[in-house]
């Protein structure tokens, strides 16, 4: 006697029991009906693939494909006819090695440096890939990613937590928007570039500390200048020749955008400093932590400046009159200074022959002459003085940085734009023009576009699935 559950078998009797169930199921149908009984003598495994068992043998099209790749062609064995009319994997567009190992819904497309679309085919179907690696990956263990037929995933696979990433020029509404998303729908924010950074300057500390306790602390000479900056140990402060920072650089954007949590992602990845490389789509593209969906919120530059001015110029001011109370203060002090300097002076003056009385009318005489010289004085440097505040000039300073920003990420937009789209085909981007238009309507707007995504997600890999239909010439008649 056997407990299971807290149930006791006796697995003899039950067998007993069973066999003759069967007799009489079979002598009911008769000898002619004989193959309408389904009896299956390994029922051994994990309900599920007990199931799966049980399915494969009632579903003619429910079929186990064979556990190597001779199965698997490529682009070559079909005509492109046939690849067209060919129906796509249960993954739909989507990279099975990309949601398998790593939790993520990333679209099939090609490889890095462009080319042809990542592909295979198996047993009828078209099966799309992030990468080259991920299309070998799937050659060496098809069984592992085929979930559907080889584990009995049920139909439709349900998509992990969404991805949306949100873009576009300065004073666009990005930010707006963002928190408009993940507040209406319990998602988390994530500010692309400076996690990002932060990530970058965590690790690296990590790595000067790792490289200081495995060489040791090495005392550093003393400069005979006191004035002079203290020596800097390269060999700890610095990554070696060999260090590939490509590879880390993957590693970190990996680490910060985490498979489970749902993530609208603030996209904007300005320039900082010295560095003017716009490398976030590349970044995307190897770490394979593409968003699901790209949305560019555009406005035009004379808005996108207009909008700016709106929202710092009482800082500007703030900043125009900081400056004018420091300059006054100072020039206060200098001519403070500079009169006391001068009485010190007549002070020191001999005035023979002088009463009391006339020293002191003396003096006062040539302090009224000195203060109406230094007027004048000031007078003539305050109009000359090309270093004094001006509000008109800050603005227009301002006004051309603005301008310099606007062309910079116009030219990352469409960086973006052509990488994500026409190189890889790999993710969806959808623009949107904010410039005349107020927040609330460009958030309605952007509930339409995402809803896809968003409010009817359980079916996003299945409506991944369907086949476009080719274009064809329609004659139209007067």
């Amino acid at each position: 006697m056997t407990e299971v559950d807290g149930t006791s078998y006796e697995w003899a009797d039950e067998l007993v029991i069973a066999n003759a169930l069967m007799a009489t199921i079979k002598e009911h149908l008769g000898e002619d009906n004989q193959e309408k009984v389904m009896e299956m003598k390994d029922c051994a495994g994990t309900v599920d693939e007990i199931h799966f068992k049980i399915r494969s043998r009632l579903d003619p099209f429910f079929s186990r494909p064979d556990e190597t790749t001779d199965d698997i062609r490529t682009s070559a064995d079909y005509e492109e006819e046939e690849i067209h009319r060919m129906p796509k994997c249960d993954f739909g567009d989507y990279c099975p090695v990309t949601f398998v190992d790593d939790g993520f819904l990333v679209k099939g497309g090609s490889d890095e440096d462009g080319g042809d679309l990542n592909e295979l085919y198996v047993n009828g179907k078209r099966y799309f890939f992030a990468g080259s690696k991920e299309m070998e990956k799937f050659k060496k263990e098809p069984s592992k990613y085929m979930i559907v037929q080889e584990q009995g995933c049920s139909l439709p696979i349900q998509p992990p937590a969404p991805k949306i990433m949100i873009t576009g020029n300065k004073c666009a509404g990005v930010s707006t928007q963002i928190n408009l998303l993940c507040e209406r729908f319990k998602l988390d924010q994530l500010e692309l570039q400076s996690v990002f950074q932060k990530k970058q300057a965590d690790e690296l500390k990590s790595r000067q500390r790792k490289r200081l306790l495995t060489r040791g602390f090495k005392g550093i000479p003393e400069n005979e200048d006191p004035d002079a900056e203290p020596e800097v140990d390269a060999e700890i402060i610095e990554d070696p020749e060999d260090f590939d920072k490509g590879e880390q650089d993957v590693k970190d954007l990996r680490t910060i955008i985490p498979a489970s949590n749902g993530l609208v992602i603030d996209g904007n990845w300005r320039s900082t400093g010295e560095d003017t490389s716009y490398d976030i789509p590349d970044l995307l593209k190897s770490s394979r932590r593409m968003p699901e969906i790209v949305v560019i919120l555009k406005c035009k530059e004379e808005v996108s400046i207009k909008r700016d001015f709106a929202d710092c110029e009482q800082d500007m001011k703030a900043e125009f009159e900081r400056k004018m109370e420091e300059r006054r203060v100072g020039k206060v002090k200098a001519r403070l200074d500079a009169r006391t300097e001068k009485l010190e002076e007549l002070e020191g003056a001999d005035y023979e022959e002088m009463s009391p009385a006339e020293i002191e009318a003396k003096k006062k005489e040539d302090m009224d002459a000195w203060d109406e010289a230094r007027d004048e004085q000031d007078r003539e440097e305050d109009e000359n003085d090309d270093e004094k505040p001006d509000l008109d000039k800050m603005k227009e300073e301002k006004a051309e940085i603005l301008k310099a920003m606007y062309e910079a990420d116009e030219t990352n937009l469409e960086t973006l734009k052509t990488k994500l789209v026409e190189d890889w085909k790999a993710v969806l981007v959808v623009e949107l023009d904010t410039s005349k238009i107020s927040a609330e309507y460009v958030h309605i707007k952007l509930l339409d576009l995402l809803k896809n995504h968003i409010k009817y997600r359980r079916d996003l890999i299945e409506r991944a699935q369907a086949i476009a239909v080719l274009p064809k010439e329609v004659t139209v008649y007067e």
